[in-house]
């Protein structure tokens, strides 16, 4: 009996093991970037969405419905609304609404326009558990030229942050 007993024991330390170990996995989801300098978020922007000669990323971690502007030189902005502009090739190809770990949005140009956009991110809402605060990260492809990163720190429900303003030249 006491050899039973502690059988039993060790099969339930066991499984109570296995139990907690998937629940540490499950705390760490697999879409989640690893963005720990510039080179990394660079790494996991260029990997979400299209791309194009021109490209933008906004990506985050926290529960927020967070949403990428870009006005065009034409004045045509693009976002969750008005996701496409045939003339120019534009096309937001990654609306995520949920927020989360390893959140995006993503909006790539195939033919753009020669002249100055415009970056906005927007705190859309939140989710009802959600913390929607937090760092958000912008990702610039510009042509040939090096990408550029910004960091905003988002920190309420409806908050709109202007990025950057840049030109693009073929």
């Amino acid at each position: 009996m006491k050899f039973l007993c502690t059988v039993l024991a060790s099969v339930y330390i066991v499984l109570l093991a296995i139990i907690l170990l998937q629940g540490c996995e499950n705390t760490t989801p697999e879409r989640e970037p690893v963005v720990s300098n510039e080179e990394d978020i660079i790494e996991a922007a260029y990997d979400v969405g299209g791309e194009g000669e021109l490209k933008v990323t906004l990506m985050w971690n926290f529960a927020a419905d967070m949403d990428l502007h870009v006005v065009q030189p034409n004045g045509t902005e693009i976002y969750f609304e008005h996701s496409r502009d045939e003339r120019t090739g534009c096309f937001l190809d990654v609306d995520n609404i949920e927020g989360g770990p390893g959140s995006a949005e993503n909006i790539f140009w195939e033919n753009p326009m020669e002249g100055e956009y415009s970056v906005v991110i927007h705190v859309f809402s939140d989710s009802n558990n959600s913390v929607h605060e937090g760092p958000c990260r912008v990702v610039v492809f510009n042509g040939n030229n090096e990408p550029q990163t910004f960091t905003i720190q988002m920190t309420n429900q409806g908050q709109r942050e202007h990025v950057t303003t840049f030109n693009y030249r073929r």
